[in-house]
């Protein structure tokens, strides 16, 4: 399942939510602030509850991103 195409945000989101299994319907407001989208953020949340390991969030088209980790 693909929720967050871009490197940058990935990476944000990833330090934001750490550890998966403290991700909570609490989270949402920061999560559609790094997301920009609330209907996305939510479906982190129902995935990281569905996930059996990592988070399900895929990258697609990582290496053509623009964008580094420096800020």
């Amino acid at each position: 399942m693909k929720i967050v195409n871009d490197n940058y945000i990935y990476a944000k989101l990833a330090k934001f939510i750490d550890d998966k299994s403290k991700l909570s319907e609490d989270k949402l407001p920061a999560l559609t602030d790094i997301l920009g989208d609330e209907d996305k953020a939510k479906e982190v949340v129902e995935a990281a509850k569905a996930s059996m390991g990592r988070i399900s969030i895929c990258i697609s088209n990582a290496s053509s991103s623009p964008h580094s980790m420096a800020a």
